[in-house]
């Protein structure tokens, strides 16, 4: 999913005052033609079956950034009949995935949910590893859909935001409630790549989150494991989910790049000729 704001960061003033919601708009229109032009939730997030027992799970995320209140104008434009304050949009967005849930909340084993900004994880910044603080009120919401599923469900969350690809196993805590969620983030599609050097054996990042019930452990899979050890996490590309027949996925990055006698290059899309 992307970042639903506006053409660039320095567009916010021009949100607030004219309402110009462009990518959200555009991405409302595509999926509403899906729908016969019914403007439903959908707007905000898309739930649907991937093969026989693995739900997907589109997600706004950005109400639930730091930056959210500078989105209202958006969610207005999307329904203007109805009240738009963060809080009302958080809760209509989770009680309408909710109820997707419920009817088929027996035969899943696998839920992926994908959103813009990752739960956590590990970014650079003035040259230095900083982890990414997670959100409470995210947090809440992600607990709120385990609670749907059986105790043994599998969850998966496909992200994007750093651009870089990134594995780590996601631990969230409210007392002795746990949620484990295999994390990936995938911003490799086609802005400028993030040069990360990450050590082999990063510690596991533990944190509470401030005035909230919720804790979080973040272990990142050291990129020199990965299959494409060399290049993934600095190479441009996607990631190939497959349903396996006993209901888990099978993930695999791919790589946009191929390597030809020791040097590097990106693939180049074949042009039909007429």
């Amino acid at each position: 999913m992307t970042d639903l704001r506006y053409k660039s960061d320095s567009d916010a003033e021009e949100i607030r005052e004219e309402g110009d919601c462009h990518i959200l708009n555009a991405q409302n229109a595509l999926v509403s033609s899906y729908l016969l032009g019914r403007n439903m939730f959908i707007g905000y997030n898309f739930v649907r079956m991937f093969g026989e027992s693995t739900l997907l799970i589109m997600v706004d995320t950005s109400m639930y950034d730091a930056d959210a209140p500078d989105y209202l104008p958006c969610y207005g434009n999307m329904f203007p009949e109805r009240p738009y304050d963060l809080q009302s949009v958080r809760e209509y967005q989770l009680s309408e995935i909710l109820r997707e849930c419920r009817a088929i909340q027996d035969i899943i084993k696998t839920v992926v949910i994908c959103g813009h900004h990752p739960i956590t994880g590990i970014k650079a910044k003035a040259g230095k590893l900083k982890t990414i603080a997670a959100s409470g009120p995210f947090v809440q919401f992600l607990f709120e859909i385990k609670r749907v599923f059986q105790p043994n469900t599998k969850y998966i969350y496909l992200c994007a935001d750093l651009h870089c690809y990134q594995q780590g196993t996601v631990m969230l805590y409210q007392g002795e409630i746990e949620m484990r969620i295999d994390q990936y983030i995938v911003g490799t599609g086609g802005a400028g790549l993030d040069t990360v050097s990450i050590q082999r054996n990063y510690p596991t990042q533990e944190s509470t989150i401030p005035n909230s019930p919720y804790s979080v452990e973040y272990t990142l899979i050291p990129p020199s494991t990965y299959k494409d050890a060399l290049t993934n996490s600095v190479n441009h590309g996607y990631l190939k989910c497959v349903e396996k027949a006993d209901g888990g996925l099978s993930i695999d990055f791919v790589s946009t790049f191929k390597t030809t006698g020791g040097r590097t290059r990106r693939k180049k899309r074949r042009t039909r000729k007429n």
